[in-house]
């Protein structure tokens, strides 16, 4: 937006809030599910818009995923209200449209891409942002102009149902791919893209409360989203961080947020978060002290519906919140809707065109990005598939379950997971393991399937808390509304038997991860396990697909599985991408970027806590296999550099040793040997992704700022420390390849923040 625009949005703004009484402000503080305001027939409401809304609203909640409007009806539905807004209501002002965007616009009939947490395991930052372009575009199209995404928890905790939603464990990571989701949903001007939200602010899926990591690694990718990303929302979370709820916290929503980082965007709440500050945390003795701690500490806005605020008119009749205070979130809220050209509204128009929120163009990048995605933890040859294979046993509940794709905020699964309306297999295609297989493999291929076991007893499985978090995942249903269709183990393990190779489809489902479902077991669920032990002791080799949204314990099976694919949640074209893998008609490059636990006793485990050598995890960090093989070699860096330089330039040669082309993710760690200093094991400083032809080699240089090895204190006191370090160039956490030592020399550095985040890559 230009100095001039911004200024005359100012102006504007601060006229409106003149001309506003207190439940007009009230009004842009709070939002309103689109599905009130609908009647049977799925067309605006006038009366239920007089009744919900007369004053206006600021937000309208989850618009497309809490409905089962198509696109045209949908883009219907959101001009009709916006004309109510406009013409109908004393000040006519629009409401921001919102929405889950993790997995692409929950939106019926849109494209569906992996879940988060599989995006992050292709370590293609350009292929995250040109997915979130692609979604910044059709949400536009529905007329939204706000998302709820992305989640940039740091986590290490794979009993936790939410894991799924994040980038991983490593902050690095989970920086550089939250600031790629921003960008590519927001571009350079949100009057044309969508408002991105980073949340949980902060800590929700990490409680580790002691501060220094909390400075270096909770709050990193928060930093980068604001400070670089520009994102122009923040959520908090549904926990308390040091005794407070973070809805409420002014350590967190105004020291941190507003002071150190000079945010200037809007803070929303979670879904009900305002609401448990008091019923839930106890923080507070009623109603209009919740919303006046809530808005003392910087919170501008109460979602998904006005449960608490709605107080704050008569409060401020009483004096007991001043009308400055209400003033200055009805002035971000106000801007926020100006950012993203609301208030220039003059007309909502609607397209003469019949929409398409899954083009041919997503089509392809939702393939690709699932192809990426898919990591190949083990293989003993057994795979790509050779010609001599001619009967192919697939059996599990994954094999033919559209549930295997799907993220918990996908539109189909937030459709059913809370709706109860069943997933629609057709619109999008949702392309199954079995319906892959039999796409692609010929008429010379016999393939015989079988379900051969369930999921398990969820209700059992994953536990439902009574706690703070979204309250309908409390009254959610557990049991999945896919027809049960009948199974013979015994069949199945006799086909298995009788055919050349099989192929175990297994992991779970939203019923068992995802918001809501957390699990203390974290081996395959119910009787997985034992049903994959005894297709192994029929002796013929046994592929392990895993579908799910965190990482499971295998440690039984792995050494009975002559291959092993970890698929995630990996949308609508999931099913041909895991049989493109299994035929080699890709190589797959996807690395973890959590690691798979040896054992439940295990989890929490990742890198930067350190993996104890006489504990190993199964897999590590960064651990993923390829089709062809890749050598590591030459590597270079200065012996002394002094804390008062800028780089660290690390140099190696990677070359394809094998026979196809393939793609290798190098990663580069420094491990600190100063242990006086409360460091990580090992921390991920920077990575290269590269394609290589066979024979080929291919220079790296890659430039490390002496600003990444500044260390928080608890105080939140940053400092680069000198000491030495171990440099480890590798192919996971725990396959080094290449290694050398560097001294940092010279005094402690004291720095008032960091500028800079990220290594600098190049490839020659």
């Amino acid at each position: 937006m230009s100095t001039n625009a911004g200024i005359a949005s100012e102006t504007l703004v601060e006229d409106t809030i003149a001309r506003m009484t207190p439940e007009e402000k009230v009004a842009q503080l709070h939002g309103v599910w689109l599905k009130d305001l609908l009647d049977e027939d799925g067309h605006l409401s006038i009366p239920a818009c007089e009744r919900y809304i007369p004053n206006g609203v600021g937000h309208v909640c989850q618009f497309s995923s809490a409905t089962s409007l198509k696109p045209d009806e949908l883009v219907q539905a959101v001009h009709d209200l916006q004309q109510f807004l406009c013409q109908q209501t004393r000040l006519g002002i629009p409401a921001i449209f919102q929405e889950e965007a993790i997995s692409g616009f929950s939106a019926r009939g849109a494209t569906t891409y992996p879940q988060q947490i599989g995006m992050s395991c292709t370590w293609n930052l350009e292929l995250l942002l040109g997915n979130t372009q692609t979604t910044s575009r059709i949400m536009r199209m529905a007329g939204a102009s706000h998302a709820l995404s992305p989640m940039l928890d740091v986590l290490d905790n794979a009993k936790w149902g939410r894991i799924e939603e994040g980038f991983g464990e490593d902050p690095y990571l989970v920086s550089l791919m939250g600031l790629a989701f921003i960008q590519g949903l927001q571009g350079s001007d949100l009057r044309q893209g969508i408002a991105a939200t980073a949340k949980h602010f902060a800590g929700y899926g990490n409680m580790n409360e002691a501060m220094d990591v909390f400075w270096d690694d909770v709050l990193m990718p928060h930093e980068v989203a604001v400070r670089f990303g520009h994102v122009a929302a923040i959520m908090t979370g549904y926990h308390a961080f040091q005794g407070v709820p973070t809805t409420a916290s002014k350590f967190l929503l105004q020291e941190i947020l507003r002071e150190q980082w000079n945010f200037d965007g809007a803070v929303i709440s979670d879904y009900g978060a305002v609401r448990q500050v008091n019923t839930v945390f106890k923080y507070t003795p009623d109603a209009i002290t919740t919303a006046l701690r809530c808005l003392e500490a910087g919170l501008d806005l109460e979602l998904p519906v006005c449960q608490i605020f709605g107080e704050i008119p008569k409060a401020m009749a009483e004096g007991v919140i001043p009308t400055d205070l209400v003033d200055r979130a009805v002035r971000r809220a106000l801007t926020f809707k100006a950012r993203t050209g609301l208030l220039e509204l003059a007309e909502v128009p609607v397209g003469a065109e019949p929409l398409d929120f899954n083009p041919p163009a997503n089509q392809r990048r939702a393939y690709q990005s699932a192809c990426e995605s898919l990591v190949l933890l083990k293989n003993d040859g057994t795979l790509p598939l050779q010609s001599g294979i001619h009967s192919i046993a697939v059996v599990g509940p994954n094999a033919d379950s559209c549930y295997a794709l799907l993220g918990d905020y996908t539109y189909q699964a937030l459709n059913e997971f809370f709706r109860r309306n069943p997933v629609d297999p057709t619109n999008p295609r949702l392309v199954t393991l079995l319906a892959g297989l039999q796409d692609r493999l010929g008429p010379d291929v016999k393939v015989s399937y079988e379900r051969g076991c369930d999921w398990s007893p969820i209700a059992k499985e994953a536990s439902v808390k009574d706690g703070a978090g979204d309250q309908r995942t409390w009254k959610s249903a557990t049991a999945p509304m896919e027809p049960p269709v009948a199974t013979d183990p015994e069949r199945a393990v006799k086909i298995g038997a009788e055919s050349d190779l099989i192929i175990a489809a297994m992991g779970e489902n939203r019923y068992l991860c995802g918001e809501g479902r957390d699990r203390e077991d974290v081996r395959l669920p119910g009787d997985q396990e034992a049903f994959v032990k005894r297709l192994i002791a029929t002796g013929k080799p046994v592929v392990l697909v895993v579908f799910g949204g965190r990482p499971m314990v295998l440690t039984d099976l792995a050494p009975g599985c002559r291959a092993i694919v970890y698929a995630w949640y990996p949308g609508q074209a999931g099913g041909h991408a895991v049989a493109d893998l299994l035929l080699g008609r890709f190589n797959p490059s996807g690395k973890l970027t959590m690691t798979l636990p040896r054992s439940n006793e295990q989890v929490p485990v990742s890198h930067r806590r350190g993996y104890r050598p006489d504990d190993l995890p199964i897999f590590p960090f960064g651990h993923g296999l390829s089709y062809t093989e890749f050598g590591y070699d030459q590597i270079s860096a200065p012996a002394t550099v002094k804390t008062s330089d800028f780089n660290i330039s690390v140099r190696f040669e990677l070359r394809n040793t094998g026979e196809r082309e393939g793609v290798e993710i190098a990663q580069l760690y420094f491990v600190s040997h100063e242990r006086e200093i409360n460091r990580p094991a090992m921390e991920l400083k920077g990575f290269a992704r590269v394609k290589l032809q066979p024979g080929e080699t291919r220079r790296i240089t890659i430039k490390v700022s002496s600003q990444q090895l500044a260390q928080h204190n608890a105080s939140g006191g940053l400092t680069i420390h000198p000491g030495i370090y171990s440099l480890l160039v590798g192919a996971s956490a725990t396959d080094i390849r290449l290694r050398t030592e560097l001294t940092l020399t010279g005094e402690t550095v004291s720095l008032a923040r960091r500028e800079h985040f990220f290594s600098r890559t190049t490839i020659e």
